[in-house]
């Protein structure tokens, strides 16, 4: 299948970077799951889908000459194929108690206790980047300093407004 045929199963562009395709593929894998979409080429399409995520990741993290010189292309196809077919036979049930089950263990507090940290951090430092040229110009008493640091205050403006773009990062703290 040609690679541009997998960015256009997903929805996204051709030159998305591994977070887009996940978060495409994420999508699109809960939209034709075959334990949540009756109809019936679900499966088929589920497992394209699949297929066109594992070929595009793999794609992403290695170079083409290392990875596909050592497995023909056919056998590298065939096997996202049987990769796609598995994960469409998967019991939804099950992966979903697997899943609890890993959120409920310690190493999963600690991973949000983390990010949660980090987010904090993020957000704490694009405010002091704010206010980092008025806090210099006012203790020197120099106001054209307010425009010497300048791009610090406009990259503290985007960091701070890409923080709270991005919805999804605050919303999974938020959960029960």
């Amino acid at each position: 299948m040609n690679t541009h045929l997998y960015f256009d199963l997903l929805g996204i562009d051709s030159h998305a970077d591994k977070n887009t395709i996940k978060k495409a593929y994420r999508k699109k894998a809960f939209e034709f799951h075959p334990d949540l979409n009756k109809s019936p080429q679900a499966a088929a399409i589920f497992i394209r889908i699949t297929e066109a995520y594992e070929y595009l990741m793999n794609e992403k993290s290695h170079s083409h000459e290392e990875t596909f010189l050592k497995n023909t292309y056919a056998d590298k196809m065939q096997a996202y194929h049987v990769k796609a077919k598995k994960m469409a036979e998967m019991d939804f049930e099950a992966f979903q108690k697997e899943c609890e089950a890993f959120q409920s263990s310690r190493y999963y507090f600690f991973g949000v206790a983390v990010l949660f940290l980090l987010g904090v951090v993020y957000i704490l430092g694009s405010a002091v980047l704010i206010c980092l040229p008025l806090i210099v110009a006012v203790k020197t008493q120099t106001f054209w300093f307010v425009f010497a640091l300048l791009p610090l205050a406009l990259a503290g403006v985007f960091l701070f407004w890409n923080a709270f773009q991005e919805q999804s990062f605050w919303n999974q703290y938020l959960r029960n």
